[in-house]
C-alpha cells in the first residue's frame, strides 16, 4: 500500500517528490488500498509555478495548496 521511495536525481525537487509521495500514500491508506495512485512530482514541478522554482527548490506549503485546490 505504501509507495516506493523515489530518486529525485540532481533536481532540487524534494518539496515536490515528498509531497506527491505522501499524498499517494495517504490516498492508499484512507481508501484501504482501493485507491493506489502514484501521483506525479513532475506535475508540481512543471505546473505549480506560483513562487516555486522547479528543480531550484520550492515550498511544501505551496505544494500542499496546489494538491488540495487543483489535484
Amino acid at each position: 500500500m505504501i509507495h516506493e521511495v523515489r530518486d529525485q536525481g540532481d533536481c532540487g525537487s524534494s518539496w515536490a517528490v515528498s509531497t506527491s509521495t505522501i499524498s499517494s500514500d495517504r490516498l492508499a491508506i484512507i481508501s484501504d488500498g482501493r485507491v493506489n495512485a502514484t501521483l506525479s512530482p513532475q506535475q508540481l514541478i512543471s505546473c505549480n509555478q506560483h513562487r516555486q522554482r522547479g528543480c531550484e527548490g520550492g515550498y511544501l506549503d505551496r505544494a500542499w495548496w496546489y494538491i488540495r485546490k487543483l489535484g
